[in-house]
C-alpha cells in the first residue's frame, strides 16, 4: 500500500511521461542542440572529470 501511494505521488502519469519524452527527442534533434552536444563531447562531457566540473563546462557552452 505504501509503494502504491509513493508511486501515485512521485510518478508522472504515463501519458505525460510519453509527451515529455517526445518533446525531448524533438528538441535534441534541433541543429543548435546538436552543436552544443558536440561541443560538450569535445570538452569531455560524460566523463567523471566533466561531472565534477559541470558548472564550468556548462558555462563554456553558454558562452560559445
Amino acid at each position: 500500500m505504501v509503494k502504491e501511494r509513493v508511486n501515485a505521488i512521485a510518478l508522472a502519469p504515463a501519458d505525460e511521461l510519453c509527451r515529455d519524452s517526445n518533446r525531448f527527442v524533438k528538441l535534441v534533434k534541433n541543429p543548435e542542440a546538436q552543436g552544443r552536444i558536440q561541443a560538450a563531447m569535445k570538452r569531455g562531457f560524460r566523463t567523471p572529470d566533466a561531472e565534477l566540473d559541470l558548472d564550468r563546462l556548462l558555462g563554456e557552452l553558454v558562452d560559445r
